[in-house]
């Protein structure tokens, strides 16, 4: 599979792009802040050098015009003046404004002479002198676009001083004031600023020489690898596995192309298995499914059959039963046995009849006699068949007819044995002198009975399992039937396209629901 280079940069490659920026970025920031300052001192050092031969200079003619008692000098009326130190200073200052950008300015505290007062800087340089926190003060203050560096030093008076000055005041060199020189420091600004942009400018140029050298590289030997890995990949989740991986750019990527190959083609051995024994399988369940049809057919016919051949007989004895019953119904000795005869032959009669409902149910064969019909009169006919049985258990039925007609298009017979056997049902397990209560209400676009006893109640886990066939709840004797009522049921109301389940009722009990659609 060849390589498939991508001229805009991935997922992958953004965030490799990104990163690189971000420390390329921290590193420009730490570089330039380190040769920012490493470029003011710089310029701070040559100035204050500059400035520091001025001030000596400036020191060592005052202490040599100390040293021989004042200089004179012939003025404009040709006469001789003697000139101080401080005289000197004042005017080699004024002579140096004229021909040069220097000022030099001598600063003392409490000075008679306004021209020797400290201005602001000269003050905090005097206060830094005399508590021996520095031997110099400078900083650079912009003006406009120009730079003014200032730098002052102690005007510290010597032994010489004293032959101008009264000795007892200046004595042990004590600080009185401050030299302040001041130029303009454009120049040499200008010059660290064109050297720091030209700086700046080759660094970021190495810079974007180094990223897209890196990009270049990652793309060539991670990035486009990643895509054919990511390519191959798409491939085998579309489920084919046919595809191979060629990685020529470097050993470490072919070793990793051939572990993947080996990888798919485990992956195509083991997939061409499993289908053939999916298939296999398939084939087994298909053959096992259509025989359990076969044996589910075989024992549907051997119910419906069996059943069918024995309601014959069974017909055939209950019509003789009731023949002896007529002839010597009022023989006393034979009164009892002819009685249990004819309770058994019910007995039979109904669990052969709902092994023959079953049996057509399963079959999809139950047939229905559908006809219109009020489902309260339906539910109030199926009340009136269990009453007897209510009797016998001392169980009150409690149903109170709706004055609201609903019609539904129903098998009424079937109908009305669904109910029942959901009312016999509650019945069996209703304690002596408890209600069964009957409700029929409208829901939706449909009618809901629901049948509520007051019993042991039925756990919620087999809720769903009464209305198969054969299961038999806790505690109920083989006598009291086969367990086929419910699923009758359940059988008969899906056949009607309704439903039914079980809920639990405000108390202990169960409530039978079945839900019947109506007609429009």
């Amino acid at each position: 599979m060849g390589k498939k280079l991508r001229f805009f940069p991935t997922s992958l490659g953004k965030k490799i792009i990104l990163g690189l920026l971000i420390i390329f970025g921290i590193f420009w920031s730490i570089f330039f802040y380190w040769l920012n300052r490493q470029q003011n001192y710089i310029l701070i050092s040559q100035l204050k050098h500059q400035a520091l031969g001025i001030y000596h200079y400036i020191v060592l003619t005052r202490q040599w015009i100390s040293s021989v008692g004042g200089l004179y000098i012939k003025t404009e009326d040709g006469e001789y003046k003697k000139v101080t130190p401080s005289a000197f200073t004042k005017n080699i200052a004024e002579f140096a404004a004229k021909k040069m950008p220097y000022r030099v300015k001598i600063a003392v505290n409490n000075a008679i002479n306004p021209e020797h007062l400290p201005s602001k800087f000269e003050q905090k340089a005097i206060n830094l002198f005399e508590a021996k926190k520095a031997t110099s003060y400078c900083c650079l203050i912009r003006k406009g676009d120009h730079v003014l560096f200032k730098y002052a030093a102690p005007l510290i008076f010597e032994n010489e001083c004293i032959n101008c000055h009264a000795k007892k005041l200046y004595l042990n060199k004590e600080v009185l004031g401050c030299i302040s020189i001041s130029f303009p420091a454009d120049p040499m600004y200008q010059t660290i600023l064109e050297t720091r942009r030209s700086f700046s400018l080759y660094l970021l140029a190495i810079f974007l020489f180094m990223l897209s050298l890196l990009y270049l590289m990652l793309r060539r030997f991670v990035i486009a690898p990643l895509n054919t890995l990511k390519d191959a990949s798409d491939q085998i989740e579309q489920g084919n596995l046919d595809v191979t991986v060629e990685l020529k750019a470097s050993k470490e990527w072919e070793k990793v192309a051939h572990s993947f190959n080996r990888m798919i083609t485990s992956l195509a051995n083991q997939q061409r298995t499993l289908k053939h024994e999916v298939e296999k399988a398939v084939e087994e369940l298909s053959k096992a499914y259509e025989e359990l049809k076969q044996v589910e057919r075989y024992k549907s016919d051997f119910f419906s059959n069996i059943t069918h051949d024995l309601k014959t007989p069974i017909t055939a004895i209950k019509g003789a039963i009731e023949l002896m019953c007529k002839k010597y119904g009022n023989d006393p000795d034979l009164k009892p046995y002819l009685e249990i005869q004819k309770r058994n032959i019910e007995k039979l009669s109904n669990m052969v009849g709902n092994l023959l409902d079953c049996a057509k149910i399963e079959a999809g064969k139950l047939e229905l006699n559908l006809e219109e019909a009020d489902l309260g009169e339906v539910v109030e006919d199926a009340v009136l068949m269990v009453m007897p049985i209510a009797w016998e258990k001392k169980v009150k039925l409690e149903y109170n007819p709706t004055e609201e007609p609903m019609p539904s298009m129903i098998d009424i017979t079937r109908i009305e044995q669904a109910i029942s056997n959901l009312l016999s049902n509650a019945i069996k397990f209703s304690p002596p002198n408890m209600p069964v209560e009957i409700k029929l209400t409208k829901d939706g676009h449909g009618a809901k009975i629901t049948i509520e006893d007051y019993g042991p109640g039925i756990p919620k886990e087999e809720w769903d399992q009464v209305f198969m066939k054969f299961f038999r709840r806790a505690g109920e004797k083989a006598s009291e039937g086969i367990g086929l009522g419910l699923a009758i049921v359940k059988g008969i109301v899906e056949a009607h396209g309704g439903r039914v389940w079980i809920s639990q009722p405000d108390h202990k009990g169960t409530a039978f629901n079945i839900y019947l659609p109506l007609i429009n």
